[in-house]
């Protein structure tokens, strides 16, 4: 009789014990998994130039979202996401407001692959890429690079091949040219292509040329002709590289 009140105790303990855990387990639910949780997914994001990323935000579809600047284009989906594209190399902080709560992402826009670690140097002037020539140094949001090692399509190359670039910050509208070579006499140059795009949205169109060539070089300054099969030549007047 004795190990038999011994043995019950022991076992109502047990059972107490074992709903005590449940209660609290029900009690502390997993904050990390608890769909009705206000709750953005990432709380910062880091993306390239013309990339798109999701942040997922869980507790409802009830928000609305805001940003600080326009380096990132972000949209509020149907399904309690939100798209998130780089307009811009720099930060941004993206805030979602639900009632009185108020979650940030941090965002960070990086150049993209063709672009990353380009240097900057004086290029005077484009001529027939847009309608009117560029006066470079004085176009309001153009920023020109040059850079060895890379071509127009972003890809590594020995340091034969130089590629000069020409991109709107605001726009996303770009024009990069390489060819390979010694840029700083008169010459042919070889294996030319031209890189475009007209905007954020737009695809880049990448022409193969039919002639690329320094046709001067006078007081520290080159022109490069970039001949094309479906548009006229494209001349650039820079510094010498």
């Amino acid at each position: 009789m004795y190990l038999h009140n011994i043995i019950h105790k022991h076992c109502a303990w047990l059972i107490a014990a074992i709903a005590g855990i449940t209660l609290l387990a029900a009690c502390n639910p997993d904050k990390g998994i608890d769909a009705n949780r206000f709750a953005i997914q990432p709380d910062a994001l880091t993306i390239v130039e013309g990339e798109t990323a999701t942040i997922t935000v869980s507790g409802g579809t009830d928000f609305d979202i805001s940003t600080d600047n326009n380096n990132a284009a972000c949209t509020k989906n149907s399904d309690a996401t939100i798209s998130v594209t780089g307009l811009k190399v720099g930060t941004c902080t993206l805030t979602v407001t639900k009632g009185t709560e108020s979650l940030t992402c941090s965002i960070t826009i990086d150049r993209s692959a063709a672009q990353k670690d380009f240097l900057i140097y004086a290029t005077p002037r484009v001529e027939n890429w847009l309608a009117e020539t560029l006066n470079t140094e004085t176009t309001p949001g153009l920023q020109v690079s040059c850079e060895k090692g890379i071509d127009a399509s972003g890809w590594e190359r020995d340091d034969n091949t130089t590629t000069y670039g020409f991109y709107f910050t605001e726009t996303g509208q770009f024009m990069r040219l390489s060819a390979e070579g010694d840029f700083t006499a008169r010459g042919s140059l070889s294996n030319g292509i031209v890189a475009l795009r007209d905007n954020n949205n737009s695809i880049v169109e990448y022409i193969l040329c039919e002639n690329v060539s320094i046709e001067k070089v006078s007081n520290g300054k080159v022109w490069i002709i970039a001949s094309m099969p479906s548009r006229p030549d494209i001349r650039i007047v820079t510094e010498t590289f």
